[in-house]
């Protein structure tokens, strides 16, 4: 019983409340099918220095496809109704960890043609479609992540690099475009999905709870109203376990020590789904390092609390975004073998006790 000693953080490792509207007064949100009320965007932050790499029409865009600059409509299609992706997939946050192996994971699903094994049955696998040959990976990465080298984001030593591979492939490498952007920051953003005309973007900003400005709902806020703003047809969204109605499947000692955390998780969630989006929701529990397990499932159901390796999730998120299933589900993502029950004491799932929860699989 060694994990009751340990701190909330190690029973919840970020990886990005449940109000009402009148929380946050005072502004308009544009919304995907006509106006409604909702959150303003706070003032962005100053200060942050920008990459000197530049397209035409877009600060600090690196490398790209005619896809990925030219103003206009969407590419064509994004998620098929039949499943799979094309077009141009933008991932928010791959810096590290857990946004740069969702870019691993669209490189590697598009070279093989699939997203990834499709086992159907309950297993709750990746699974989805097949990834077009001609996707276009478009990444962002924060402009205040920096590397004792001073070099840039886009290539720099540390940053954006391959958690896969001993951090030996830059991201500049695998992703079709690279721009370094302040998400808090709502020019940018409109900027960015401007320029990109993304088909899909996947969400995978988070902060921590020492941030003065998280960006988990700030950054999610702009990201939101800009993919409403160009069409973007499917939103992937982070979030994390002890949002929404996920609070009473997370130990107390978490809740206490990370609410504020939650609470803007709370709100992102929140705002995506009154945004119009075709959207998913993923809420992980604690986030592991280490290679692929391939034992992780999403479920529909809110208890489900355990930990779950990352590069098992950006499977996952590449997989709910390629599936037509996964559209307009809020899923809790964990390792089957690492369950905990959460009441009345925190424990370990015992091998021979059944799954809380039944695995959804995205491939039908």
């Amino acid at each position: 019983m060694a994990f009751l000693a340990a701190p909330p953080t190690a029973l919840f490792s970020p990886v990005s409340g449940v109000s009402a509207r009148s929380r946050w007064p005072g502004a308009t949100r544009r919304r995907a099918a006509g106006a409604g009320v909702g959150v303003g965007a706070p003032a962005g932050a100053g200060g942050l220095a920008r990459a000197a790499p530049s397209s035409p029409g877009l600060p600090g865009l690196g490398r790209s496809s005619p896809a990925t600059t030219t103003p206009g409509a969407p590419t064509t299609p994004r998620a098929s109704a039949s499943g799979g992706l094309s077009g141009t997939v933008l991932v928010v946050g791959a810096s590290r960890g857990l946004g740069r192996l969702v870019v691993d994971a669209l490189a590697a699903g598009r070279a093989a043609g699939r997203v990834s094994s499709d086992d159907g049955g309950d297993s709750g696998g990746g699974g989805g479609g097949a990834v077009a040959a001609d996707l276009v990976i478009h990444a962002t990465t924060r402009v205040h992540d920096t590397t004792d080298g001073g070099e840039d984001a886009a290539g720099g030593a540390g940053i954006g690099r391959s958690a896969t591979d001993d951090g030996a492939v830059p991201l500049a490498a695998v992703a079709d475009g690279v721009t370094v952007v302040d998400v808090r920051e709502r020019e940018e953003v409109a900027a960015l999905l401007a320029a990109t005309r993304p088909t899909v973007v996947i969400s995978c900003v988070g902060g921590t709870t020492l941030d003065e400005r998280r960006p988990d709902y700030i950054g999610n806020q702009n990201i939101i109203d800009a993919a409403v703003d160009t069409g973007v047809q499917r939103f992937v969204l982070v979030s994390a376990m002890g949002a929404g109605n996920s609070e009473d499947a997370v130990p107390f000692q978490a809740m206490d020590y990370m609410r504020s955390f939650f609470l803007d998780k709370s709100r992102a969630e929140m705002y995506l789904k009154e945004s119009g989006l075709p959207h998913t929701i993923v809420r992980p529990g604690p986030l592991e390092d280490g290679p692929a397990t391939g034992t992780a499932v999403v479920t529909e159901s809110p208890t489900g609390y355990g930990g779950i390796v990352r590069a098992d999730l950006a499977d996952l998120l590449v997989g709910a975004a390629a599936s037509p299933l996964a559209t307009g589900k809020t899923f809790t993502a964990v390792d089957r073998t690492k369950v905990l029950l959460t009441s009345p004491y925190v424990r370990p799932l015992e091998f021979w006790e059944e799954l809380p929860f039944t695995p959804f699989s995205l491939s039908g």
